[in-house]
């Protein structure tokens, strides 16, 4: 979700309160001013029944961190809703 689009349907405070969340829950970015806080923009995916996302690794290759001078420290997986079946997550 791009700034806009997070303005649009005026979802730019739950952004906002992510950023302090993790810094006060986990530790992340703690002490450091939000305007100099690193992240990506959040994905958001919709899964429905027998759908998934095949096996893959966040971080992003060493050479392409290296150049970029940037590498993804943290993966977090919000679930929006909860089933009587299924839904599990699993990590290889």
């Amino acid at each position: 979700l791009r700034p806009e689009v997070m303005q649009l349907f005026g979802a730019a405070h739950l952004t906002r309160r992510l950023h302090r969340d993790l810094a006060g829950v986990f530790g992340l970015g703690a002490g450091t001013p939000i305007g100099e806080l690193t992240g990506e923009y959040p994905q958001v995916c919709h899964y429905r029944s027998g759908e998934y996302f095949s096996a893959h690794e966040d971080a992003f290759p060493v050479c392409e961190a290296q150049r970029s001078n940037y590498q993804r420290r943290a993966t977090l997986l919000v679930y929006l809703n909860d089933v009587e079946r299924g839904g599990c997550t699993t990590f290889e």
